[in-house]
């Protein structure tokens, strides 16, 4: 195994994990893309050709990739699928750093590379600069949350240098307390995935182990998305709750005296109430 990767250690053959990794991977994809080689694909499992191969052959009779002779092997699937989540809340954040609690940083850029779907959700245009930050977030010392998030250059450089910040307090408040940009309202998704090798190793779990990924979007007064956040939770440390009022979101008694004043009134949509969640 290569220096640095994540262990498979799951009780099921290796292939099978990896295989399932690959599908969540490419789902990511366009139509037509390039599928990484044999040999880099090894090197980031930290597995044998043979085991890759076999993991590939398997998404080649699912139709999920196609094999060209002399040209190389692509994503043939349904095409990017990253937009189609429901928005299932606008929390302020996913961390708040307190009873033991901080972040390690990992690493920070400005650069122009960047994903594209990081420049459609931060509604940038290509030549534009982005900041990004890589943290893991630690409760007593162990890895809870592995953080990505990404800014305009503009906003991410005013936290760029404050490394003692970002070790002990969410970039939510940084924008709010120490700048002064308010934070109006975030668009979130929360979804099941595996654990891929980044991922993985930066919380010290096993490739293809489930998390719960969630990400979001952070909006100003002005509607300029200036904050978009991907987080990976570790399954076993971490649990999402929400907490659903009864169905008028009301108490029995006042129900009662709301009915007897009238009657005619009509049952109204059910209330769901999202418990505050360490939010970054």
């Amino acid at each position: 195994m290569s220096r640095g990767a994540a262990a498979l250690s799951v009780p099921v053959p290796k292939y099978y994990v990896i295989t399932n990794v690959l599908r969540q991977a490419f789902a990511k994809f366009d139509r037509g893309d390039r599928v990484p080689s044999e040999i880099q694909l090894a090197t980031q499992f930290g597995v044998s050709r043979v085991t890759i191969q076999r993991a590939l052959a398997q998404l080649v009779d699912d139709r999920v990739i196609v094999r060209l002779q002399g040209k190389g092997t692509f994503y043939a699937g349904e095409g990017r699928k990253g937009d189609v989540q429901a928005i299932s809340g606008a929390l302020e954040s996913l961390m708040i750093y307190e009873n033991g609690a901080s972040a390690r940083v990992l690493s920070k850029s400005c650069s122009r590379e960047v994903p594209v779907d990081v420049r459609t959700y931060l509604a940038l245009q290509d030549g534009d600069e982005v900041v990004s930050f890589r943290r893991v977030a630690l409760v007593d010392k162990e890895p809870l949350a592995y953080i990505v998030n990404y800014l305009p250059r503009d906003i991410g450089m005013k936290l760029y240098d404050d490394d003692e910040a970002l070790t002990h307090s969410p970039i939510a408040y940084l924008m709010r307390e120490k700048h002064g940009i308010s934070l109006v309202r975030a668009e979130q998704t929360i979804d099941a995935v595996l654990a891929e090798p980044e991922v993985a190793r930066a919380l010290d779990f096993a490739i293809g182990s489930p998390l719960l990924r969630i990400e979001r979007t952070l909006y100003t007064k002005q509607e300029r998305p200036i904050q978009f956040t991907r987080s990976w939770y570790r399954s076993d440390r971490h649990k999402y709750a929400v907490t659903l009022s009864d169905w008028t979101g009301e108490t029995a008694d006042k129900r009662k005296r709301a009915a007897a004043g009238d009657k005619d009134r009509r049952m109204r949509r059910g209330v769901a109430t999202l418990r505050p969640l360490n939010l970054s």
